[in-house]
């Protein structure tokens, strides 16, 4: 007597699909765990050096506006000493021509633009720099939704895999049912 047998219908397995067995199942399940360990250290760790970085780059700036600071406070304190010798100078020289004060002038000029195109010259380096900065942190967003999308990618596989595992646990426990009636 030959009995007839039926087909496991599984709803989301494909023709060429190949059942899993339970150790296929674990090594599946360790290798996916240590890939997620492995991606979790790697952005703990790009993560640390973006924070590394940003605090060398922040310190770099203070160390930058304390020098500038000092060299406005230079340039001030010279320009202060230089402008009360110009008034030393025009009070000592009030009797001389136009021409001379018109010098002085033209002095005071070179020096207020020299002065103006430093502090430009330092807002173009500040707007750089946080350029860069946010630059490297919007290619450590994109880093992290690209692994997030992995392993919801990874997540949706792992399904099939499971799926796969409870059609191979139906069918030993009819083939147990079976053999046990008989």
């Amino acid at each position: 007597m030959k009995r007839k047998t039926t087909a496991i219908r599984i709803p989301s397995a494909k023709s060429g699909d190949q059942p899993a067995t339970r150790k296929m199942l674990w090594l599946v399940r360790n290798e996916l765990k240590s890939e997620v360990r492995s991606l979790s250290s790697k952005s703990d760790s790009r993560f640390n050096e973006l924070k590394v970085e940003i605090r060398y780059l922040s310190s770099k700036s203070d160390s930058r506006f304390n020098e500038l600071k000092v060299e406005i406070g230079s340039l001030s304190s010279k320009s202060d000493i230089r402008f009360n010798e110009l008034k030393l100078e025009i009070g000592s020289l009030s009797s001389k021509s136009d021409t001379r004060w018109n010098e002085l002038k033209s002095d005071i000029r070179s020096l207020s633009s020299k002065s103006d195109s430093r502090w430009n010259e330092l807002k173009l380096e500040m707007q750089s720099m946080n350029l860069t900065a946010e630059s490297r942190f919007e290619e450590f967003k994109s880093e992290l939704f690209r692994m997030h999308t992995l392993l919801e990618e990874q997540n949706s596989n792992n399904r099939i895999v499971l799926e796969g595992l409870q059609a191979v646990w139906q069918r030993q426990e009819r083939v147990e049912q079976f053999l046990s009636k008989s």
